[in-house]
């Protein structure tokens, strides 16, 4: 059901690092780099649009260093690994950067099978985190999802359940509708591919009538713009779907 491609994010400084960084990468099967950027202030708003499944940074850049975008992603996107790029005499740096939530760092100049390597084992994260994603369920949340469930099934006025929902509805929400002919991609792996997806955002099952889902995605003061969603799931799922 989920695809073993890996999307990586490179941000680095120096345009010749990058350019070779690119290059080793795609030599690798099933990786993509979804952006290649210059410092970490532009990683940051790339973030906020896209979701990716590793990040590669070098530690100094002007503006948000490597430091700085890995306690960024930290607190933005747990579930995104970091993995710092830096010069032997940073090696101490590097290693004191796994207080800031960063998983590993390698060493310029960098050989290809140890980044071929490094890539191999965060896919295997990264296809496991698709497949045994779980959803922490808040009590809040499974209550008014059972309110939604009840209001659609029973054609409630808008304005009724418009006022029922203001007491949660903290930001302007969108209601994503998916449909899919195969089983396997059910409600609950739905729900835990969109909360993966739109970290910062609360994501709730409005529904299912047949094979389609509807979900109530509300962003809180830090969340990635929805229209990143079908770009995202084409790109990990082995079966067609419509949204």
């Amino acid at each position: 059901m989920f695809t073993n491609h890996l999307s990586i994010l490179l941000v680095d400084d120096e345009s010749g690092t990058r350019r070779i960084l690119s290059d080793c990468l795609g030599r690798i099967p099933g990786v993509t780099v979804a952006a290649s950027l210059a410092d970490g202030l532009s990683a940051t708003d790339y973030l906020l649009r896209h979701p990716v499944d590793l990040v590669l940074t070098d530690i100094r850049m002007p503006r948000i260093d490597g430091l700085e975008l890995s306690a960024w992603i930290r607190d933005f996107d747990p579930e995104c690994p970091v993995v710092v790029i830096s010069g032997y005499n940073d090696f101490i740096y590097a290693r004191s950067a796994m207080q800031y939530g960063v998983r590993d760092y390698l060493l310029k100049p960098i050989r290809l099978r140890s980044l071929a390597e490094l890539v191999e084992r965060f896919r295997g994260e990264a296809v496991a985190r698709r497949r045994d994603f779980q959803v922490q369920h808040s009590t809040a949340d499974s209550e008014i999802e059972t309110l939604l469930a009840r209001t659609l099934s029973t054609d409630t006025p808008a304005g009724a359940l418009i006022r029922q929902l203001e007491p949660y509805m903290t930001a302007p929400a969108r209601v994503f509708e998916g449909e899919s002919d195969y089983p396997e991609l059910n409600a609950a792996t739905m729900k835990n591919l969109l909360c993966a997806a739109l970290p910062g955002q609360r994501v709730l099952h409005m529904g299912t009538a047949r094979s389609k889902h509807y979900f109530l995605l509300i962003p809180g003061e830090r969340a990635r713009t929805p229209e990143c969603i079908p770009d995202y799931l084409s790109g990990i799922l082995t079966h067609p779907f419509r949204w």
